[in-house]
């Protein structure tokens, strides 16, 4: 998830209105657990979309596809470490020793919450809901069977070892 900034109110709520019809990882409110903000700096003839490393420019008057392609082209360059792996949270990729591996989509969404969530930690209901949103039943077993299968992922691709820990309903990334 990254947070949306606008420079300008008049413009803010239809943009706001044309990204939600893609589906961007990408929120508009700053309550939200976020990985970094993108800001939109409205000039007379171009968006300028901007975050703490690069800069993209969509010129006046825009099309939808290029506005969300060079969002998505910030947002695919952008970089967590955890611990010392580097994770690309918008190409599912983890990188640990010059090894490389494209997780799933599932043990996407579990990198992403872990370290969205890292210093509270995730409730595993809440964790579950997000990743299977259509289920009806929840069943915990399930999402601690995919947590040990993203561990051993990780161990056996990258020999990469994440630490996480379970207490109390919380996961949480050590």
């Amino acid at each position: 998830m990254f947070l949306i900034k606008f420079n300008n109110s008049i413009y803010e709520k239809y943009l706001t209105d044309v990204l939600k019809q893609k589906t961007l990882p990408v929120t508009f409110s700053t309550n939200s657990n976020y990985f970094s903000q993108i800001d939109f700096n409205i000039q007379p003839k171009e968006i300028i979309l901007k975050n703490e490393k690069n800069k993209q420019r969509v010129l006046l008057p825009l099309l939808l596809e290029n506005l969300s392609s060079c969002l998505m082209s910030l947002l695919s360059d952008y970089l967590v470490m955890v611990q010392s792996a580097q994770y690309f949270p918008i190409n599912n990729t983890l990188i640990f020793k010059e090894k490389k591996i494209v997780l799933g989509d599932i043990h996407n969404k579990i990198m992403t919450h872990l370290i969205l969530n890292k210093s509270s930690g995730i409730d595993k209901f809440k964790l579950y809901q997000l990743i299977w949103p259509k289920d009806k039943d929840i069943q915990i077993n399930k999402l601690d069977t995919h947590l040990s299968n993203f561990k051993n992922v990780l161990i056996s691709n990258l020999s990469f070892e994440i630490n996480f820990s379970s207490s109390r309903g919380l996961i949480k990334l050590n």
